[in-house]
């Protein structure tokens, strides 16, 4: 697998066929190439052998690098959206947390991939390759594997603790809408209550025979929607 194509379904892959003196590769269409590992292989290029094993090595290891590579570039886009963070929390977006989480866990998949074909071709002996003849060199790419697989692994960790920040910033939204609300209610419920008690149409309710008894009343439910709007302040309900 490569690098390319997180956001497709159908996962690219390169297929290699390793001959005596031949490396032919195998690919779905262009897009999904390693033209630019092969433009790069030139007489500089240093091959531990002429022969294809050497070749074959050498895209392997071009290939993990361009995967840790990508990783890298999701790392430094995360650094900058939790630098922003810190700046302002309700700039985080969750389409781009969202983008990073499938990079990373596509290059995470593409390098498991790895390892495992690093880890087969140890296995292999054929008149192409012999890994005894070969163990050194693709020894070397499992401890690559390895440290590539710690840098991929905390950018996902990165990645992650977005996620988490993004959710503590719609939890806390979330909790200041619940304790508007909270307060709205405790703050009309006894204007409610006295509303409701002089709709009863009752003749003895309190201010009824006065003739500013409207008045009155108005005033007291007034008091009383400052009195706790004041007592909740007081509580910091309003922080």
């Amino acid at each position: 697998p490569t690098h390319l194509g997180w956001d497709q379904t159908e996962k690219p892959y390169v297929s290699f066929l390793c001959l005596q003196s031949t490396v032919i590769t195998i690919h779905r269409d262009k897009l999904h190439t390693i033209e630019d590992v092969i433009r790069d292989l030139d007489g500089d290029v240093p091959l531990y052998a002429n022969n294809s094993s050497a070749l074959l090595y050498y895209l392997l290891v071009e290939i993990g690098k361009q995967t840790v590579n990508a990783a890298l570039r999701v790392r430094e886009e995360a650094e900058q959206l939790d630098q922003a963070c810190h700046e302002n929390p309700d700039a985080l977006d969750p389409q781009k947390i969202s983008v990073l989480r499938r990079k990373i866990s596509h290059y995470a998949a593409v390098h498991d991939d790895h390892s495992y074909c690093a880890g087969v071709l140890q296995t292999v002996e054929s008149a192409a390759f012999r890994f005894s003849e070969q163990s050194r060199f693709f020894g070397e790419t499992l401890q690559l594997s390895g440290l590539a697989g710690q840098i991929i692994a905390g950018t996902a960790d990165r990645v992650n603790s977005l996620q988490r920040d993004y959710d503590a910033v719609v939890q806390s939204r979330v909790e200041s809408r619940l304790q508007f609300l909270t307060i709205l209610s405790a703050v009309f419920l006894p204007l409610t209550l006295i509303s409701g008690l002089y709709g009863m149409n009752f003749n003895d309710l309190p201010g009824m025979g006065i003739k500013s008894g409207y008045l009155i009343v108005i005033g007291i439910m007034l008091a009383t929607a400052v009195f706790t709007a004041g007592y909740f302040y007081i509580r910091g309900w309003f922080e």
